[in-house]
């Protein structure tokens, strides 16, 4: 099934709900559509630069276009701009516990402070 302009307008009010929610003004955001396969949504990230592209699938197969899931989907890919300074610096081969331990404390603040 194709992705609607509705669908997408969804995802975007969504994207920007979680985005303040979360209070994530230090980055850089750009929402679109793309051809994602089976995913239904993705981010990408430069936690250097704090820029992200936010995609959603160009097509919704399996999840019927439900408001829902589109949703959910958005919320999904907001957390993992949330995450993604932690999830680099995980991955990365000569990590620094210090700058590891600071990242976790300034998710967890961010997240008492919206939750």
């Amino acid at each position: 099934m194709k992705t609607t302009q509705k669908q997408y307008e969804i995802f975007q009010e969504e994207v920007q709900k979680w985005i303040d929610e979360l209070g994530l003004y230090e980055w850089d955001f750009f929402i679109a559509l793309d051809s994602l396969g089976n995913d239904r949504g993705q981010a990408i990230f430069d936690t250097l630069g704090r820029k992200t592209v936010i995609d959603l699938s160009d097509t919704l197969e399996g999840c019927n276009g439900l408001e829902s899931e589109i949703r959910k989907c958005a919320k999904h890919e907001v957390l993992h701009i949330l995450l993604g300074k932690l999830y680099v610096l995980a991955r990365d081969r000569e990590w620094n516990e210090a700058e590891y331990a600071s990242e976790e404390h300034a998710i967890i603040n961010r997240l008492v402070r919206s939750l």
